[in-house]
């Protein structure tokens, strides 16, 4: 069963587009990588530490990415451990202030001891590929995202694919264009990774890589940040069939079912005191 390669935005209805504009597409043309951050802070923009790892800098550690199809120099601020718990997260600093909007934080998600649960509805937001008609990521249109749930762990076998997206050849990725794939899937998934899962229809998500993860504040009904998408965790449900004759099995058949489960690491405990030493420089 493929993944679907079109697919319509379909986030929840308290999930807004003026809300997730703050989702912006990010292009290395160097490297190449594409992938998806949130903007935090004027100068700040949250996304995965994959991502950021895959980025080429200079010897000062400042790198030219493309930030929403625009030429702008940035650096690692922060980052976390992409083999940790919740470590996949990364801050980018950008050379100078640009943006005027940025992501209200869901506070109880800062807590290490907070977890959603099963059941929880989020709202996945990034310029994953699937979304357009054609191999190009369409910067003018509204952010994209889809409904997922929050779910239990998968079983110790499933496969981690990291969402860490090449680009492919494009025309212009200053305007429109775009493209990436997913990478391959890595070695089994560790039984003691510790991130957050949520399961949705069977979708094509390269792309998304450092974008957001939202969920509505149950007091104000508006989205707010919870944390970075990260993996693709590929599955398999196995349905036992069993033949009996007298209380004696005689056939057993299985059959196995392809799933797909989405990681999500929180945002970093540590984010308001970058963000209050931010607005200090």
């Amino acid at each position: 069963m493929p993944l679907v390669k079109r697919f319509e935005s379909s986030p929840p209805a308290w999930a807004d587009a003026e809300a997730l504009s703050v989702v912006v597409l990010l292009y290395d043309p160097a490297s190449p990588t594409l992938a998806s951050g949130t903007v935090v802070a004027p100068d700040l923009i949250l996304t995965a530490e994959h991502v950021a790892l895959g980025l080429a800098s200079d010897a000062t550690g400042w790198n030219s990415l493309e930030v929403e199809g625009r030429t702008t120099r940035v650096r690692v601020e922060a980052h976390g451990d992409v083999d940790a718990p919740h470590g996949d997260w990364a801050l980018l600093r950008l050379e100078a202030p640009r943006f005027e909007r940025f992501a209200p934080i869901h506070a109880p998600a800062l807590d290490p001891s907070w977890s959603p649960k099963p059941g929880t509805e989020f709202a996945l937001a990034g310029f994953a590929l699937g979304f357009y008609a054609k191999p190009e990521i369409d910067v003018l249109a509204p952010t994209p995202a889809v409904t997922v749930h929050a779910c239990e762990a998968p079983a110790d076998d499933a496969l981690v694919a990291r969402s860490n997206e090449r680009a492919r050849a494009h025309d212009d990725p200053r305007t429109r264009g775009g493209g990436g794939r997913l990478g391959d899937p890595g070695p089994p998934r560790s039984g003691t990774e510790e991130c957050w899962y949520a399961s949705g229809d069977r979708l094509d998500l390269g792309g998304m890589s450092g974008g957001a993860a939202w969920i509505r504040d149950p007091e104000t009904g508006r989205p707010e940040l919870v944390g970075v998408f990260s993996s693709l965790v590929h599955t398999r449900v196995v349905e036992r069939e069993t033949t009996t004759f007298f209380g004696l099995t005689i056939a057993t058949r299985e059959r196995a079912t392809p799933g797909l489960v989405y990681t999500i690491h929180r945002v970093p405990p540590e984010l308001p005191a970058l963000l209050k030493a931010a607005c200090a420089r």
